[in-house]
């Protein structure tokens, strides 16, 4: 059978009959030669036939650890003869008749997944031996079977965290390994110890079917609770049954300065004698902490603001507080103090504990007396007339301890032999009245007191008082007569001494003390309430000298009746009175006064030269109000002084010349009066001008020149006229009406503009005349008249003359501005559409009074004041602005302004002085 094989190999190989070898001598070499030249012609033959014959490959899958003899699959073919291995094959082998594929040695995928080898198929013989062959790629594939158990690197891990680690703190897990693929792999983790602050926690790592695997924290550790964890954690494979390995971890807790120091008790309450020595234990503080280590550790501290006076101290390990100085109850009876436990952790926990220290009592107080007395003094004070139960002194005996070492009682040793005895009252004691009292006979009295306690042993106190027997006041004050006259003199300064009373007592001390006081002043004789004058009187309560207490007036009191007291000081005190007659004299101190500070009047401006005015009354009242009064003009304003005149005698003041209202408006005069002695008294007197209706309105010109184009509509204004009148109030009232014109124009009554009524179309190259008429509102009433001519033509044939913004200008500027003060800028534009030149305006010559106080800049309309404006001489300026372009047309418009009052005039007294 080899000769064959190895004849067709050749021949289809077509190897040299140089090289053939007889076949009788094949078969004599050794088999291990033959098995080499075999597999040597095999890869020649290979070689070759592959370029002649189709290369085919064959996939096979088999489970891995099959049995030996496990048929993988089979290559026969119809017409095989013989299936070759190219190559040396342990783990399966081909069946060289048959073809079948059979397992040799049981395969492991973890060992080797893939095996690859090619078979030779030799069909039947025939002419064409190359189509009579075919080689196989035969690939086995091992699949996984779960026969591998997944397995923890370590089986016991150990570990600390600490127990601050925050929810969500993980911790890596160490993977479990397991070689077999897919769902036999390492597919789940769990817990299986039991309740734990963990859970496992698997993420993805960004590869496919990469995860890491950790250990979570879900909730908060806490040292003090559970100190030690064991988490058993099981890794299980997808196989079934699965199979699964098991690790331990073992988490130890570590503490960290989480717990405050907790003492024992809320409050510590210990009590201590006040006598305890320095070094007396107090009492022991204790704190524990649930933490361990330095954390645990505790040092205590007395908080120093509780404890200024340093008479506790603690010891900082052991908590023992002790004696540091010396205790006094009566000093204070409780010390709270306040201990601070701190551990030593790194960052330290703190808290604190009151300490309420209580001092107890021993008797080392002796019992204090204090005595208090009805008089500020270090005696009793007792009048002869008390009777039986009458206080004298009160007195309080003190024992600083407390109980029985406080429990004192007070004893009267003499009580017996004085007319005194001493009775519990409230919480203290009283010496009372206890017998008759008789100053005459013993006016001092000594009495012993005796306080003690029921202290062990007793402690005990000795005090004297002195009690002096008073007299009774029963004599009251005597003076030397009831009236007593004197005089003093209206000018005499305040505290002039002008009388003395005198009076005396037969008592003694102060029941004889004399006190003198006024309890009644009277008017005497002629006197002048309607004067309002106080007059007051003082007396020296001690001496009893009288002295004026005010500034005197005669003119109000002529005489003045006193009514003097003189009192003892008795208790109750006795007094007595008398009348002291003080007569006032007179001097010449008073002032002529007028009847009024100001006088108002009014004259008519028509009045005629001596016409009376007003009549001034003054008088004077010293003297009785008899004195003769001269009177006189002192000072004349706006000038006044060729106008008035008064009578020296009566006080009429007349007229010296005629009056102008529209000159001058009102007039101030100062008139005084003198007596003969020189003493003046002044008054001031305004004299306001009464208007009358004597000015007729004037009109700004006498005839004004209007234009209209004959295409204006009705309603168009064609100019304003303007009339003034100097008259006030109702006589300067001006109104318009026109009196020819009527048929094509109206005039508006108050403002002067007049306006067509009518369409001027039909009407060309024609000028109407209007008469226009001002009229005032007094009575009766004044009036003038004028003439307005208006052009009515086309463009080229009316006077296309400039026309102001506004026909009538109002504006309000305050008084006592400085001279060119700016007040008002007017502005005119030209009616004629081709005129390009300049305008320039002036101030109107028919209101010629208004330059000397306004002027015009006539390039730029700007009105300014020349001086100073004063509303109290005028409110009101009415004047009129001219507008002029180069060919001499002109346009007018009326302003006014209005002067507001400003704080420009300094208030007058009526006299220099009073």
């Amino acid at each position: 059978m080899g000769c064959t094989i190895l004849t067709v190999l050749l021949s289809i190989i077509k190897i040299p009959s140089m090289i053939t070898m007889p076949l009788v001598a094949f078969m004599r070499i050794p088999l291990n030669l033959k098995m080499i030249l075999f597999s040597s012609l095999s890869l020649l033959f290979l070689s070759a036939s592959v370029s002649s014959s189709e290369l085919t490959e064959v996939l096979y899958h088999v489970e891995e650890n099959v049995k030996p003899g496990f048929l993988v699959g089979s290559l026969r073919r119809a017409g095989a003869v013989t299936f070759s291995v190219t190559s040396e094959l342990k783990q399966f082998n081909v069946h060289p008749r048959h073809g079948d594929i059979r397992v040799n040695l049981s395969p492991d995928r973890e060992v080797q997944d893939r095996f690859e080898f090619t078979v030779v198929i030799f069909h039947e013989s025939s002419e064409d031996s190359a189509s009579k062959t075919q080689v196989v790629n035969v690939v086995i594939l091992v699949t996984d079977v779960n026969d591998n158990t997944p397995e923890f690197p370590r089986k016991v891990i150990q570990m600390t965290i600490i127990e601050s680690q925050p929810v969500g703190f993980k911790i890596p897990i160490d993977a479990a390994d397991d070689p077999d693929l897919g769902t036999n792999s390492t597919q789940n983790y769990e817990i299986v110890s039991g309740d734990s602050p963990f859970r496992l926690k698997q993420e993805n790592l960004g590869f496919d079917d990469l995860y890491s695997t950790s250990l979570e924290l879900v909730k908060p550790l806490d040292r003090e609770v559970v100190d030690y964890y064991v988490v058993d954690i099981v890794a299980s494979d997808g196989g079934s049954p699965p199979r699964s390995d098991q690790m331990t971890l073992e988490i130890k807790v570590a503490d960290v300065n989480d717990n405050t120091p907790q003492f024992n008790q809320s409050i510590y309450r210990p009590r201590v004698s006040e006598d305890s020595t320095v070094g007396s234990v107090v009492c022991t503080v204790l704190a524990t902490d649930h933490d361990e280590g330095d954390n645990a550790h505790i040092t205590y501290l007395i908080e120093p603001r509780f404890n200024k006076a340093g008479l506790f101290t603690i010891d900082a390990d052991t908590g023992v507080i002790t004696l540091a100085g010396s205790l006094d109850r009566e000093t204070a009876d409780t010390h709270d103090l306040v201990v601070r436990a701190t551990d030593r952790g790194q960052f330290p926990e703190r808290t604190t504990v009151r300490v309420s220290v209580k001092v107890l009592d021993v008797n080392d107080n002796t019992p204090e007396i204090s005595v208090t007395f009805m008089a500020k003094d270090e005696v009793g004070m007792v009048s002869e007339a008390s009777t039986v139960g009458d206080y004298v002194a009160h007195v309080n005996v003190e024992d600083r301890d407390v109980d029985e070492n406080g429990r004192v009682e007070l004893i009267l040793h003499n009580s017996g032999a004085t007319p005194f005895s001493i009775a519990p009252v409230g919480a203290g004691y009283a010496v009372q009245v206890s017998g008759v009292l008789d100053r005459e006979s013993r006016d001092m009295w000594e009495l012993k007191l005796e306080a003690r306690d029921h202290g062990v042993p007793v402690r005990r106190q000795h005090r004297d008082i002195v009690v002096k027997v008073v007299d009774v006041n029963d004599s009251p004050p005597v003076f030397s007569k009831q009236l007593f006259n004197c005089n003093v003199s209206e000018i005499a300064e305040q505290g002039t001494e002008i009388f003395r009373v005198y009076a005396t007592d037969d008592d003694m001390g102060i029941n004889a003390e004399i006190t003198y006081s006024i309890v009644g002043v009277t008017s005497v004789g002629k006197s002048n309430d309607h004067l309002n004058t106080r007059i007051s009187f003082s007396i020296n309560s001690v001496t009893g000298v009288i002295a004026t207490g005010s500034q005197l007036d005669r003119e109000a009191r002529e005489s003045v009746e006193l009514k003097v007291e003189a009192r003892d000081g008795g208790s109750p005190s006795l007094s007595t009175t008398c009348v002291v007659v003080v007569k006032i004299l007179d001097y010449n101190d008073n002032d002529p006064r007028f009847d009024e500070r100001h006088y108002t009047t009014l004259i008519p401006e028509d009045a005629p030269v001596g016409s009376e005015v007003l009549k001034v009354v003054a008088t004077d009242v010293d003297d009785g109000g008899t004195t003769p009064l001269t009177y006189s003009i002192k000072e004349y304003y706006s000038a006044a002084e060729s106008l008035f005149a008064i009578h020296p005698k009566s006080g009429v003041i007349t007229t010296l010349a005629s009056l102008d209202y529209e000159e001058q408006k009102s007039y101030n005069l100062v008139v005084e009066a003198h007596d003969p002695g020189g003493r003046r008294g002044v008054t001031s007197v305004e004299v306001l001008i009464q208007d009358l209706n004597d000015n007729p309105p004037l009109f700004s010109q006498k005839i004004y020149k209007a234009s209209l184009l004959h295409t204006v509509l009705p309603g168009t204004i064609a100019t304003r006229v303007a009339a003034f009148d100097v008259d006030s109030g109702l006589n300067g009232v001006v109104t318009y009406s026109m009196l020819q014109g009527a048929e094509r124009f109206t005039i508006d009554t108050t403002t002067g503009f007049i306006s067509t009524t009518v369409s001027l179309s039909g009407v060309t190259n024609t000028t109407e005349k209007l008469t226009i008429e001002a009229r005032d509102s007094g009575t009766p009433p004044q009036s003038s008249v004028c003439s307005v001519l208006v052009l009515i033509g086309s463009l080229s044939t009316i006077d296309l003359k400039p026309v102001f913004v506004s026909q009538e200008y109002e504006v309000e500027t305050p008084e006592s501005r400085s001279p060119d003060y700016h007040i008002l800028t007017v502005f005119a534009k030209s009616t004629d559409p081709d005129y390009k030149g300049s305008i320039k305006y002036t101030l109107s010559q028919l209101t010629r009074h208004a330059h000397s106080t306004f002027s015009i800049e006539e390039d730029s309309g700007r009105i300014l004041t020349r001086v100073p404006l004063d509303r109290e001489a005028t409110e009101t300026h009415n004047f009129v602005v001219e507008a002029t372009d180069e060919l001499g047309r002109q346009g007018m418009a009326a302003v006014k302004v209005s002067v507001t009052d400003i704080n420009d005039n300094i208030a007058l007294f009526t006299a220099p002085s009073y």
